[in-house]
């Protein structure tokens, strides 16, 4: 039996690894990718670290590994993203571990093949961002906060720490979940006898996380850098149940639906296998400790819930509910779906549901791999690159869109005679500004205008219709969410 199960899962793992590595190199940069790397390639010092967490968002646990990474197997698309596919298989089998020793070895199976098949797993082993770590290291100290408490080896305690640590300087919704934990603390603290041992790890927690308090508070007053995450809404909630199931894919720049088809079959059966999980049967749903007899799907359901819970309300104030940071506790879903499929009782229910858990995510992955682009910022720089001349002069506006073009730019560099310019803020202005610079350039042959029209902003439809009236238009092309614009002077 155990070699069946073994078999069982090193072929789940087998798929999960197949899928994450899949066409792991042919999809472009987009610019958060862009920007990840960058950020990388030097790490922050002593004197700069402020500066550089307020400017990029994001503490540098991340980063410092990427750094390392590039540093052995360079920086091209595959190379750079395998950091991600290693953390999104690590966390396949985590979730096996967690769910042998929550749960059973079969509920364990279930829930790895629901992660390892999931398109919004795999979406985010094939990017360069730190989401699938968070995924891994989000499971993994939810585990060890439950070991913690209920285990009697120091050990558990020393390493939940640890974790803990890492998890909160990778993102900065790891704050969410150590909070959820606590609550759980509280929920059970009457059932457990290592509770000195739990609140001194949360010490030495907080003692760690101190130096970072500053620069998080002036990340959280710097507005501008969350202009771009809209305030919560229902629809938050119903494209979030779409991407766990398969009907969205939501990566990169792009929002693509997949089509109506898998949708309410999708949507219904996870939600329907999610609350199978939640359940437990029998006398326990009327027994005076009830929690406390399923404190595993307790501590699921509190870890879960409440870390989306509690972003999800602020954000009705100030933004800071996205999709894609979720994915932290996307491994406590997989396993309350994995839970309820464990609790049909007929084999042949459960061999059923599989397969049609399997033909929703290969539709959505078909889709994926097939008809999605995260980005056309290769292509973008390569149609740039094939129409440039020597004595050309780029225009980049607003600059932030310029990340991901320079990335493939300095790679393909036909000299140095052309010259970048990033605008920042662009407004009419600037563009009087740089008119003025452009007709006072001698031996100039032509303009490459870089822009963005989906920016709804006022004062860069200034900046471009002023070009328009004073510059000779003579090409424009789209790249989807950008353009390439040629200009003459007049």
């Amino acid at each position: 039996m155990r070699k069946k199960y073994l078999i069982i899962l090193l072929s789940i793992i087998c798929i999960g690894s197949f899928l994450r590595i899949y066409k792991l190199g042919n999809q472009s940069f987009w610019i958060d990718e862009a920007t990840a790397i960058q950020k990388s390639r030097e790490l922050p010092s002593l004197d700069n670290l402020e500066s550089w967490a307020i400017h990029w968002m994001s503490p540098p646990f991340y980063n410092l590994q990427l750094h390392f990474w590039m540093l052995l197997f360079g920086e091209n698309e595959f190379a750079v993203r395998s950091l991600s596919v290693v953390f999104g298989i690590l966390t396949i089998l985590l979730v096996y571990i967690v769910g042998v020793d929550l749960f059973n070895k079969k509920t364990a199976l279930f829930s790895a093949l629901v992660m390892a098949i999931s398109p919004f797993h795999i979406g985010f082993c094939q990017d360069v961002k730190m989401y699938s770590l968070l995924s891994f290291l989000g499971l993994l100290s939810v585990y060890l906060c439950y070991k913690t408490l209920f285990s009697k080896k120091r050990f558990y305690w020393l390493v939940y720490f640890f974790v803990t640590v890492l998890i909160l300087y990778t993102h900065n919704w790891g704050l969410f979940l150590l909070v959820s934990e606590i609550v759980f603390f509280f929920l059970v603290r009457k059932h457990t006898t290592n509770s000195k041992k739990y609140l001194l790890s949360q010490l030495f927690i907080g003692l760690c996380y101190l130096p970072w308090l500053p620069i998080l508070f002036k990340q959280i007053m710097n507005s501008k850098s969350y202009v771009f995450l809209p305030l919560s809404g229902i629809y938050d909630i119903l494209v979030l149940l779409a991407v766990y199931c398969g009907r969205v894919i939501q990566l990169g720049e792009s929002l693509y639906d997949v089509g109506s088809f898998p949708s309410v079959m999708g949507v219904s059966l996870y939600g329907l296998l999610f609350f199978l999980g939640l359940s437990v049967g029998g006398q326990k749903q009327i027994s005076k400790y009830y929690f406390w007899k399923q404190k595993e799907t307790l501590l699921l359901v509190s870890c879960f819930l409440l870390t989306l819970s509690v972003p999800f309300l602020i954000s009705f104030k100030f933004p800071l509910f996205c999709i894609r940071y979720t994915i932290i506790v996307f491994p406590l879903f997989c396993l309350l779906v994995g839970k309820g499929l464990y609790r049909i009782n007929f084999f042949k229910g459960q061999i059923l549901v599989i397969l049609i858990l399997l033909f929703i995510s290969s539709f959505t992955l078909h889709k994926y791999y097939c008809c999605f682009n995260k980005s056309y910022d290769r292509q973008l720089t390569n149609y740039v690159v094939q129409n440039l001349d020597e004595n050309d002069f780029i225009v980049i506006a607003p600059n932030w869109i310029g990340g991901t073009f320079e990335h493939y730019y300095y790679k393909n560099c036909v000299g140095d005679e052309v010259k970048i310019e990033k605008i920042i803020n662009p407004s009419r202005l600037k563009a009087i500004v740089l008119v003025e610079k452009i007709k006072n350039t001698k031996r100039l042959n032509k303009i490459v205008l870089l822009y963005s029209d989906k920016i709804p902003k006022t004062e860069l439809k200034e900046f471009k219709k002023y070009l328009d009236n004073n510059l000779c238009l003579f090409s424009e092309i789209d790249f989807r969410n950008k353009k390439v614009i040629f200009y003459k002077v007049k």
